[in-house]
């Protein structure tokens, strides 16, 4: 494939101009990107340029505000073309460019993949529901999609008609493998418009990825039942993504239910937020549907303000997950969960997770799990040998001791193909430099490492001698790419600290990016500070009143 074609200038003169030259030294592209936040004026051009680029089967448009003159143009533009990938990101939209649109998608005949991300934060125009309903209405020209990707999120012009006419739309895309939906924050769409289309998606024979996301909607526990049932009716999906909230107490067991029935699952993205009648017993279903997805390599679970979970959950939840003995990547995430106190018994798990190459657990605000359970977990990690990838935020996890980061650290011998490091304990108010120095003495061990990327912000036991010890073990991390550091507000940091941990960095010969944040530390001087950072490669450094030196 020849290079993508990327144009990102902001005065439209220019980015007209560039395409012009570019249409004339590479008439054989076949991918090109156009990004833009500013109006254009030149984009009516754009259809004689595509003219001479008619090898282009990939486009993506994104962040441009189009007047209705340049839109037409560019709507034109597409039948001159071979189109297999259309990317279209409207910040600005109405029912006359919507019209435009439409009646050129009979001419993209040889469209397979279709993203349209309707950008309603920044729309300053206004489009109805009538308008909404005649585009939806005419995608049902695109009969060899395989792949549709619509984002609706916060779109007052989308209600049940609008539902009812993509629907329509679906029966007509026979081949088509990948469904991704988005109607959160959409105020006038009910439980009727949900259910005609859902009631579709048993015509979605070939179908193996959907996504929906169905946050802040006006629907009630009936379209989940509804969901759940269509879900049972198709059980071939290879990946699924649900992103839902306000689910009524039981009513979690019916997607459980269906779960049961994809045998050949391999990846399950699961989202609750503000679920206040989530309690355990719905986890206990959740996790009872595990052993029934024997294939599952990828499972991502977010539990947000569940606020009625406790202790019994993560019980329930280890057990399911000891049953994913393929799992290759896992994302656990819960958030303000406040009940939340010994979670030790998640350590049951990783006995049986060996084949894990991707590890992210969030405990975010979870203030008051226990410093012994979170050691329980990070001692369990001696069973994760291939992991290449490991993110653990603890954010505002104001009990955990450094005796926590210590088990982390005693177990980085067994990560030999670690590459990417993230560790988030922000807040954390219990840390000192001893666990600095014991990350620091482990660290060296990490041959593989590429990236770093750490948050110590506000631990204020944290001073000059424990970034010292950290940098000390910097020079032999020689595979490190990426850099960096947050330890804003912790008062005991001065100049020494952070001048050997920047003169150590300087050791790093392929670090290509590095940042550094020291805001609300000591003083540090501004014309030293340069001084040292002169030879790094892009680098951003932020410190009192939030000053960033960059180059």
């Amino acid at each position: 494939m020849k290079p993508i074609l990327d144009i990102k200038k902001k005065i439209p003169y220019d980015t007209v101009t560039e395409l012009q030259k570019l249409a004339k030294t590479n008439p054989k592209a076949q991918s090109l990107n156009i990004s833009n936040p500013e109006e254009n004026e030149g984009y009516h051009q754009l259809g004689f340029i595509l003219k001479r680029m008619k090898s282009v089967f990939q486009i993506t448009v994104f962040s441009i505000l189009f007047n209705l003159q340049d839109f037409k143009a560019f709507c034109s533009s597409l039948k001159q073309l071979s189109l297999k990938e259309l990317r279209i990101c409207l910040h600005s939209y109405d029912d006359i460019m919507l019209e435009l649109l439409s009646k050129n998608l009979k001419y993209l005949k040889f469209l397979t993949s279709f993203d349209l991300d309707f950008n309603t934060l920044l729309n300053q125009k206004i489009s109805t529901p009538e308008g909404m309903s005649l585009f939806l209405s005419k995608l049902r020209s695109l009969k060899f999609l395989s792949c549709l990707q619509i984002n609706f999120y916060n779109m007052e012009a989308f209600d049940d008609s609008c539902l009812q006419e993509l629907g329509s739309a679906l029966k007509s895309f026979y081949s088509l493998e990948a469904l991704k939906l988005n109607f959160s924050c959409c105020p006038h769409i009910s439980d009727k418009g949900i259910s005609s289309l859902f009631r579709t998606f048993k015509k979605l024979t070939k179908l193996q990825t959907l996504e929906l996301c169905m946050n802040n909607c006006n629907v009630t526990n009936q379209s989940y039942e509804i969901l759940s049932m269509r879900l049972k009716e198709s059980r071939s999906y290879s990946k699924l993504t649900l992103s839902l909230d306000m689910l009524e107490a039981g009513r979690l067991q019916y997607i459980s239910l269906a779960l049961r029935e994809f045998n050949s699952l391999s990846t399950l993205d699961l989202s609750f937020s503000k679920c206040s009648e989530i309690y355990d017993e719905d986890i206990k279903d959740l996790s009872s549907c595990f052993e029934f997805l024997p294939s599952l390599r990828t499972l991502e679970l977010t539990l947000k303000h569940c606020k009625l979970i406790t202790d019994d959950s993560i019980k329930c939840l280890a057990l399911g997950l000891a049953r994913l003995t393929s799992l290759k990547s896992l994302g656990l995430y819960f958030t303000h969960c406040l009940k939340l106190r010994e979670i030790g018994s998640l350590a049951d798990s990783f006995k049986s997770l060996a084949n894990l190459s991707r590890l992210k657990i969030n405990f975010q605000i979870c203030q008051n799990i226990e410093n012994q359970g979170i050691e329980c977990v990070l001692e369990s990690f001696k069973h994760l040998n291939s992991l290449t990838y490991l993110d653990l935020e603890f954010f505002d996890c104001k009990l955990i001791k450094d005796s926590a980061l210590e088990m982390l650290s005693s177990n980085f011998f067994h990560f030999q193909h670690l590459s990417f490091l993230r560790l988030d304990f922000s807040f954390s108010l219990q840390i000192s430099d001893v666990a600095l120095e014991n990350l620091a003495v482990s660290l060296s061990m990490l041959s593989s490492l590429r990236k770093i990327d750490w948050n110590f912000t506000s631990c204020n036991q944290i001073s000059s001698s424990g970034i010292t010890s950290l940098s000390l073990c910097l020079p032999k991390l020689r595979s490190l790419t990426s850099l960096s550091f947050r330890f804003s507000l912790n008062k005991l940091i001065g100049e020494k600290g952070i001048e050997d941990l920047i003169l150590n960095t300087r050791k790093l010969k392929l670090l290509s990016e590095s940042s550094f944040y020291f805001d609300g530390c000591q003083f540090i001087n501004e014309e030293k500070l340069k001084s040292i950072c002169a030879p790094l490669k892009h680098f951003t450094i932020s410190y009192n009143d939030y000053e960033r030196f960059s180059q």
